[in-house]
């Protein structure tokens, strides 16, 4: 019997059992899971660098919102010691 000819059984079948796979079967198998995992870690990937993009859009909005913030305080500031200086003159 030629080694590429033998059958192996299937997973989880005995020997005795009429479904067998070949040794070329499964190798295709473990190349399709490798495959598949690989397909899954990019997908993995690519969403979890989406999402940190979305993170960084969301820090960044919110430090322009702070800066507007703090630079409106400053002038409101700015302006209530104008008003000051103005009365007590």
């Amino acid at each position: 019997m030629q080694k590429d000819k033998q059958l192996i059984p299937s997973r989880g079948k005995s020997s005795s059992d009429s479904s067998m796979e070949s040794p070329k079967e499964i190798s295709n198998s473990v190349s399709t899971h490798i495959g598949t995992a690989i397909r899954e870690r990019r997908r993995e990937k690519k969403y979890t660098d989406n999402a940190e993009m979305e993170i960084n859009m969301e820090n960044k909005e919110e430090n322009i919102t702070v800066q507007e913030e703090e630079r409106y305080t400053r002038w409101k500031n700015s302006q209530n010691r104008q008003d000051a200086a103005y009365r007590s003159e």
